[in-house]
């Protein structure tokens, strides 16, 4: 060992070193918020759609299927638009095509490949014959998809763009996230970074009855629980469209 190398060495071990330990401060993390447009009469489809033009970007959500999020989107051509349905499966495109609905696949919207299902690159695909866009059931999406369409509404200022949906339903294929967080408030905040405005909408539209509305509201506390609506189902005789209400729960709830 050189003089030079024991220098060094003398100099990096001669004196100990004085530290303690200090645990960090936890960083708040603001939650984003939305902002909530209050509705007058749920059944009043048009009334809504153009609170939905008036705020442009508008994300509808409901306590349970059937309240109408879509019903009321479909009321957008009869107030002078022409709007395309955004959907992430092709059963929902059928559907809307069948009812004569402009549709399209978000993968063919945002013309993203499919791996392994074509060779060739995905053609554009033409948007310039609608004015209007609902992202349909938009809480199935993936993470790349919501970051794709939080891009195309902060883009399109002033175009109206609806989102539908809700976190209650079957979760997209590929796991949103791998964090140990609560996945309602988690997509929320999501939707709150794509969307400005939200409304919320409560009575079911499938049931035809005061009577039958009260029924469900009052089991939707088991909608949480794993048994708790099929052992309804199983041990009690409910109306059939709240039979059918029911059914459709347990179907998004994954039961």
């Amino acid at each position: 060992m050189g003089v030079g190398d024991y220098q060094t060495l003398k100099l990096l071990y001669s004196q100990p070193l004085n530290s303690k330990k200090v645990k960090n401060n936890k960083i708040k993390i603001k939650l984003t918020e939305i902002t909530n447009i209050e509705v007058e009469n749920e059944n009043e489809a048009e009334a809504i759609c153009k609170q939905i033009i008036e705020h442009k970007h508008v994300m509808i959500k409901a306590a349970t299927p059937g309240c109408g999020k879509s019903y009321i989107c479909e009321k957008l051509p009869s107030l002078g638009y022409t709007p395309l349905f955004i959907c992430p499966t092709n059963k929902l495109v059928l559907k809307y095509e069948e009812a004569g609905i402009d549709t399209v696949t978000i993968h063919k919207f945002f013309n993203i490949q499919i791996e392994g299902i074509a060779d060739k690159k995905m053609a554009k695909f033409d948007r310039t014959p609608f004015d209007s866009f609902v992202f349909d059931e938009v809480y199935f999406n993936d993470m790349k998809i919501l970051s794709m369409i939080r891009t195309f509404v902060k883009t399109n200022k002033d175009t109206v763009i609806i989102g539908t949906g809700d976190s209650k339903q079957l979760r997209p294929v590929v796991e949103i996230t791998n964090q140990n967080i609560d996945y309602d408030t988690y997509m929320d905040c999501c939707m709150a970074q794509i969307f400005d405005y939200e409304i919320f909408l409560k009575i079911n539209k499938r049931v035809t009855t005061d009577r039958d509305r009260e029924t469900l509201n009052e089991i939707l506390e088991y909608c949480e629980k794993k048994d708790g609506i099929n052992q309804l189902i199983a041990n009690t005789l409910l109306n059939d469209s709240v039979f059918r209400c029911l059914r459709r729960l347990t179907i998004h709830l994954d039961i």
